[in-house]
């Protein structure tokens, strides 16, 4: 029973003894000066709350905290690091190979890096600043905002809510939010308030200033204890789910899926990868991996930016893409029904001069580009005058030179095209940092692959090879509130904002139309066969047609062609909230107006009254809606972020959704966080689609769970 004893005491001691060697704490810096109230503490040491004194080590894994009198100056055992802590801060120092880490929790530093093998990097409860040369104060409110201003040299700051990565130079400021946004530009330009007054050091250029012999001579003697190095048993910054997002959930089609997105920031360069298993009949779905554009649709994004050259680069998913003020071009998404049909795009902007002029060239769809000599491709070109008449001018060129590259094995028509240009002004009237006033000016044409034939309420028949828009309208903007009213006259036949978030889906689709209708000449849909479309009849009921139709005549088959020139008016509102977030509405009402030969038939004298009545046309209304909500970070415990969002499109009434001809899409998107470093995130997007290919339009539900760790 003793040795039994002995042989427990003994192991219990090799125990200990092991984990005081892992545990043991590498000597980061000492303090250079201190003063007020300053207090270490430290959670593998005997004394585990110390006092900063001159002289003092500070350990990995030590955390300093300031009172309201407090401030210390750490300079780094390799002389190449120099931090001053500000009144009521806290700051935890370790490292982890190449990089010295210091995790900000609240308050205010000042930190002045000098060129070496070794990064610094700064984490806060928002983000993180890494740089290798560079001076600077930075202040971080606890889950609120972080501030940054830059005395010297570059940091890269990256937000973790929006993961993106941005580059403070020399004279420039920061803001760092919850909600993801960053704000950067010049000292003078940027709002700050806990920094503000660290300005007066930028104008005056005050530099600190560390000289060797200010560095007080240590002797091992002079301090209480020395502690061992840490041994690399064990990594010291375990990352192993940072760069990792996992999804699951079910689709429109009711294949439920499983998904890994490994990705990768780094500065100028990011990349995200989707690795998707898609589960039917109890196996997984082999044809996600079929060919080479299989592997490229796995690309969720791809960005390089290189500040000499001016350009960047965008590869995969392309997001909410607007022209101008948006009349043809607006909000285009190039993958909607995800992951069923996901498409990798190209997106491609240079920069010349200071705001003077840049390039824009997308392809939305590398697979159809290729492929099937389609997708939607563009080309706009900006140019702004000078500051002193700030005249923005834009043209650019929309084409999809195969509206059936999704299509294989087409009996009669292979290829349809659809192309369009854009002209736009933009001319700041008011310019200032929270207000503006902007009037602009956009002028649009479209061009059928074939004329669009119709017959008038007048009785005549109506060829049209192409159709037209125009925009002027303003935009004001006066601290968090920006309105937006504009005048809209669209030609006859045209679609406004033709290539919107649903444009894929829509662009060419199958109908399944009752036979006798296409034959009836008294049929509304007998005007289908003045176009060339293919056709067969439907496998599961011989009664019906398979058609396939164009977005440009779909107006023909729905009822939706406007007959006559159509004005109206597009207004919007966005309110931000702080860290609140957000809120915008936007509403759109046109009206054909009747042209006066509709108004001579109609008040003739020869027309009896019931030939009036028959006669007589109500003109269409064309309704579009956007609505955005979006909730931000801490307002409600528990949620990071919560977003709703509906869009309709030309839609017959206000509000549209219950009919499944009209372009809409709604859903929402909740952030859940269980814990600090973790979300849980559940998106459900609905939308007007054929998912099962049978040629009926259904409304669409796919719903997509996310688990998102970020430590």
């Amino acid at each position: 029973m003793y040795l039994i004893f002995m042989f427990r005491q003994f192991l219990y001691l090799i125990i200990f003894i092991s984990s005081s060697f892992l545990i043991a704490s590498a000597l980061v810096g000492r303090i250079h000066s201190t003063s007020g109230d300053v207090l270490i503490y430290s959670s593998t040491k005997a004394n585990s709350i110390r006092k900063a004194i001159i002289g003092r080590g500070i350990y990995e894994g030590d955390r300093i905290t300031t009172g309201e009198n407090g401030i210390s100056q750490i300079i780094y055992d390799n002389d190449h690091a120099f931090i001053r802590i500000e009144p009521n801060s806290k700051v935890k120092f370790s490292s982890a190979g190449y990089s010295d880490i210091i995790d900000l929790i609240s308050g205010q530093l000042y930190c002045q890096k000098a060129t070496n093998d070794k990064f610094l990097k700064i984490f806060t409860s928002i983000g993180q600043y890494n740089t290798q040369n560079s001076r600077f104060w930075l202040s971080s409110n606890l889950n609120k905002l972080d501030e940054i201003l830059i005395h010297t040299g570059k940091v890269d700051l990256n937000n973790q809510y929006s993961l993106s990565d941005i580059q403070v130079n020399k004279g420039e400021a920061a803001l760092s939010k919850t909600n993801g946004e960053v704000y950067v530009g010049s000292y003078k330009s940027i709002k700050l308030e806990n920094l503000k007054k660290k300005t007066e050091i930028i104008e005056n250029f005050i530099e600190p200033v560390i000289l060797k012999k200010d560095i007080p001579k240590i002797n091992i003697s002079d301090l209480i204890p020395q502690y061992q190095s840490q041994s690399q048993i064990l990594s010291k910054n375990i990352q192993s789910f940072r760069n990792y997002r996992f999804q699951f959930g079910s689709l429109s089609s009711g294949e439920s899926y499983f998904q890994i997105i490994p990705y990768f920031h780094q500065f100028n360069f990011k990349v995200g990868i989707s690795l998707p298993l898609v589960f039917v009949d109890n196996e997984f779905r082999k044809t996600d991996y079929d060919d080479i554009f299989d592997y490229f649709d796995k690309i969720n994004y791809l960005d390089y930016f290189n500040e000499n050259s001016r350009y960047e680069i965008h590869l995969g998913k392309i997001q909410n893409k607007t022209w101008g003020p948006g009349g043809l071009l607006y909000n285009y998404r190039n993958t909607q029904n995800y992951l069923n049909k996901v498409r990798t795009g190209v997106d491609f902007t240079k920069y010349f001069g200071h705001k003077f002029l840049n390039f824009n060239v997308f392809i939305s769809s590398l697979r159809d580009f290729f492929e099937g000599g389609g997708g939607l491709l563009g080309f706009r070109t900006e140019m702004f005058l000078t500051d002193s008449f700030p005249l923005k001018i834009g043209v650019g060129l929309l084409a999809d030179y195969n509206n059936y590259s999704e299509f294989s094995e087409l009996q009669d028509f292979d290829t349809r095209s659809i192309t369009a240009t854009l002209f736009d002004l933009n001319y700041k009237l008011i310019s200032g940092i929270n207000n503006y006033v902007d009037i602009y000016f956009e002028y649009d044409e479209i061009y059928y692959n074939e004329d669009i034939i119709f017959t008038s309420p007048g009785k005549d028949i109506i060829q049209k090879p192409g159709a037209s828009n125009w925009i002027l309208g303003t935009e004001i903007k006066r601290g968090s509130l920006i309105g937006n009213i504009s005048l809209i006259l669209s030609s006859k036949t045209m679609n406004s904002q033709f290539f919107n978030s649903l444009y894929d889906l829509e662009k060419a689709r199958y109908i399944a139309i009752p036979s006798d209708s296409i034959i009836n000449v008294n049929s509304r849909l007998n005007d289908l066969n003045n176009y060339s479309l293919n056709n067969n009849i439907d496998e599961q009921d011989e009664t019906l047609q398979q058609y396939l139709i164009p977005k440009d005549v779909y107006a023909v088959y729905s009822n939706r062609l406007n007959y006559y020139d159509t004005p109206g008016v597009r207004f919007s509102v966005k309110r931000f909230f702080g860290n609140y977030g957000y809120f915008k509405f936007g509403y759109d009402l046109k009206i054909e107006k009747r042209d006066s030969q509709y108004f001579t038939i109609y008040d003739s004298e020869t027309l009896t009254d019931e030939e009036r009545i028959n006669f007589e046309y109500t003109p269409k209304k064309y309704h579009s809606l956007e609505i955005n909500a979006v909730l931000g970070d801490k307002v409600i415990n528990g949620i990071s972020g919560l977003e709703f969002f509906y869009l309709q499109y030309n839609a017959p009434s206000f509000f549209s959704y219950s009919d499944v001809s009209t372009s809409a899409e709604m859903g929402f998107n909740i952030s859940l966080r269980p814990m600090q470093f973790m979300r849980l995130i559940i998106e459900n997007k609905m939308i007007h689609f054929d998912y099962n290919y049978d040629g009926v339009i259904d409304k669409a539900n796919n719903l997509n769970f996310e688990l998102k760790f970020s430590l």
